[in-house]
């Protein structure tokens, strides 16, 4: 039988969840003023290739957040010795959303990068680059509510994974249009 006095009640977990959020989101919109930049305002004079750079690296804060939201559980859990505290259901959920947003943002990026060399539009890139981090943004809130929660069918990770990777699916197209000489049009 589990002994439920070792693991934090849901209501816990939510509230460290939450404040996390809270926290990583306010600190990255102060750390966006000090740049004294507005996100996607001055996309335009901007080259592909740079732009493309910059999206990439701005994809990559899911992941940031991610790694933040697992070192701040640990760090008000008590769980920061990973060998003598046995894993929960927390920490292997985050374990794998981090596992997917990995490889998801690794595939992302390459295309990302390489479509913009090969003559993708700014406005595209902008656009391919919010679709892939509200699906990831999907994916994230979607496995914790069904992880959680227990609430089936609500978020499915599975959906927004393949969102995604249609979104990936896209923008390999774009890669290969100079090879097939094809016109995608949208």
């Amino acid at each position: 039988m589990e002994n439920i006095h070792n693991e934090p009640a849901l209501v816990n977990k939510m509230l460290v969840i939450s404040a996390v959020v809270a926290f990583s989101a306010s600190f990255f919109k102060k750390a966006w003023k000090w740049e004294n930049k507005v996100a996607f305002q001055y996309w335009k004079p901007y080259e592909t290739l740079e732009l493309a750079a910059r999206c990439a690296g701005l994809s990559t804060i899911i992941i940031f957040l991610q790694v933040f939201a697992i070192m701040m559980y640990r760090l008000f859990s008590s769980a920061s010795d990973t060998i003598k505290c046995h894993e929960n259901a927390f920490l292997v959920t985050f374990k794998y959303i981090l596992q997917n947003l990995l490889v998801e943002n690794f595939i992302f990026v390459v295309n990302l990068l390489s479509a913009a060399a090969n003559g993708l539009g700014n406005e595209r890139i902008v656009i391919v680059f919010l679709v892939f981090v509200a699906t990831q943004i999907l994916f994230w809130f979607g496995y914790l509510i069904i992880s959680f929660l227990k609430i089936q069918h609500l978020f499915d990770p599975n959906l927004i994974s393949i969102l995604s990777f249609m979104n990936n699916a896209i923008l390999f197209a774009f890669n290969m249009k100079p090879l097939i000489n094809i016109d995608f049009q949208f």
